[in-house]
């Protein structure tokens, strides 16, 4: 609503206007007008469209003084007797001083009653309110002949039969008035508009730039996940949001507050495999503000926006969806492009976090998942480490090709891949080497695991062109103890295990104990030689002693 400014108290000039309700009662005149359609006999369904419409209708304009306006129209109508300006909502703004005029304010809502009703875009009307005083309604329009606000004046007619003055001799006088504050109007509302769509460009930024790569982009986590679907519900008004990357065994759901997760899960074991399908068949953003009976999802109750995340031009890794209901505002092209941003965004994360050639996770995304979940009532649980090492690959790759050596990786990280339960991380650690975390798991179900990892791979034998190829794995099981660096120390522990699997002839399992001995000098010898390395790099080595022989090999005593 407007604020007006006050003149001066000092100015004889200025006559002071105040802001008064619309009624003598101080009623809010939306009520008023309620009470006076159920009066008249307007139906439910148009008092509810009308509210919705001033409910959602944008903020009111600036502080501004409409002191001179209402001046003007009392210079070019002497006969004026009450003057009124409203805004865009039918709200009045200025009122002149001595003057409530409720019959004004009566046309006044019943002209955006019957505007609603019949979609016109009418100038005004006049109309008798009793023998000597008519009430004339002037509609203030931009350029696209959007409502921006409204002039009523009620005055004394000069005729003694009381006869009207035609509306459109009126409207010729206060031409020039009319005409100011319609633009000013639609100044001071456009700038509202302006900011109010900055506001929401802001938000959409902060929404796009909270999931923004980071300086290490191939750590994010499936954490990140949660939190931009979240990002998406809470932003863009839905009920349910929802990721779905079937091929890395990625499934993210998340509701608004007030709506229980099991709706979300409801919708989604229903619409989740048609999406897929279409958005594989498509590859395109899908925008269902009215889901057909006879569409992929069948008589839905909810609005549906789905974005495929894709790799590249042609390949979908999966869906970017989400579900408004059937009452709430449609999905628009400014939302579309959102989730189309972050859908991207996405498959940034994935091809950052995953290996392209296995689909497993790269080592440093499986590192920072894995300290995630590394806490210290994690560690006191019990959490154990594999690590895997294809046997003899380099012999494929030597006498078979390279190419059949990445058919033995895939065929080995999908072997792995189908063995993880929830909550597994599995990892292509460097070119033949995995490692798999196992949370809350004892050495013997981790050994477990491996043992039928190495029974699976042994009979992944198949023919490159007639050659038959044998593929076969060792395996290193270790805990992870808590300390400086768990994960690091656990890794290493398990990969000294790896290779004494394959020092005691390969295609088996070993854990790493420190009871045995074998073990131990592996690693004592494998840590001296990390040391030594570190002792070169540092330039740390000193020469204590250097013996002096002479050339012809002659014996010098000392």
């Amino acid at each position: 609503m407007f604020i007006r400014v006050a003149s001066a108290a000092g100015d004889p000039r200025r006559r002071r206007c105040r802001l008064r309700p619309a009624s003598r009662t101080g009623a809010d005149p939306i009520a008023e007008h309620a009470a006076h359609s159920a009066r008249s006999g307007h139906s439910k369904d148009r008092e509810m469209q009308l509210a919705q419409a001033l409910d959602g209708a944008p903020a009111p304009i600036a502080e501004t003084s409409l002191d001179p306006y209402g001046q003007l129209v009392k210079m070019l109508m002497p006969r004026a007797q009450s003057i009124a300006i409203y805004d865009r909502l039918g709200l009045p703004v200025w009122l002149n001083d001595g003057s409530d005029a409720p019959e004004l304010h009566r046309l006044m809502q019943d002209a955006l009653a019957q505007e609603l009703a019949d979609g016109g875009a009418s100038d005004g009307f006049a109309e008798p309110v009793d023998r000597e005083h008519c009430a004339y309604v002037f509609m203030l329009r931009d350029a696209s002949h959007q409502r921006v606000g409204a002039v009523g004046i009620v005055c004394r007619e000069s005729s003694q039969r009381g006869e009207t003055r035609p509306f459109s001799l009126v409207q010729g006088l206060l031409r020039p008035a009319l005409e100011c504050l319609q633009r000013d109007f639609s100044s001071q509302y456009n700038i509202v508009d302006l900011q109010r769509s900055l506001r929401l460009r802001d938000r959409d930024l902060e929404l796009v730039l909270g999931a923004a790569p980071d300086e290490s982009p191939s750590g994010e986590s499936t954490d990140d996940f949660a939190q931009l679907v979240q990002g998406c519900v809470d932003h863009l008004d839905c009920s349910v949001g929802a990721l779905l990357i079937p091929d890395k065994n990625i499934a993210v759901c998340r509701t608004r507050q007030g709506t229980p997760p099991r709706v979300g899960a409801e919708i989604l074991t229903r619409t989740h495999r048609p999406l897929l399908a279409w958005t594989q068949l498509h590859r395109q953003t899908m925008v269902a503000n009215r889901p057909a009976a006879n569409g992929p999802l069948g008589a839905l109750p909810y609005k549906v926006l789905s974005c495929p995340v894709m790799h590249g031009a042609q390949q979908v890794l999966g869906v970017l969806v989400l579900f408004k209901p059937d009452a709430s505002d449609a999905f628009d092209l400014r939302q579309a492009r959102i989730v189309e941003l972050l859908a991207r965004r996405v498959a940034y994360i994935l091809m950052n976090a995953y290996d392209p050639t296995t689909g497993l996770l790269t080592r440093p995304a499986f590192e920072k998942r894995a300290q995630s979940l590394l806490t210290p009532a994690a560690l006191a649980q019990g959490q154990c480490v594999v690590y895997v090492d294809i046997d003899r690959l380099h012999v494929l790759n030597e006498n078979l090709g390279m190419h059949v050596g990445d058919e033995v990786i895939v065929r080995v990280a999908e072997t792995i891949r189908r063995r993880l339960a929830p909550r597994m991380l599995a990892s292509r650690i460097s070119g033949d080497r995995f490692a798999i975390l196992v949370p809350e798991g004892t050495l013997d179900e981790a050994q477990t695991l491996a043992e039928e990892l190495r029974d699976g791979l042994s009979r992944l034998g198949f023919l490159a062109g007639s050659q038959p190829v044998e593929v076969s794995a060792s395996f290193g099981v270790a805990s992870v103890a808590d300390g400086k660096h768990p994960l690091s120390h656990a890794l290493a522990s398990a990969e000294i295990a790896c290779k004494a699997a394959k020092d005691r002839g390969r295609n088996r399992v070993e854990i790493y104990e420190d009871s045995d001995q074998s073990i131990v000098r592996r690693y004592t010898d494998v840590t001296l030689v990390g040391t030594l390395r570190y002792a070169l790099s540092q330039d740390r080595f000193r020469l204590e002693a250097q013996p002096i022989v002479p050339l012809n090999g002659a014996v010098i005593g000392p």
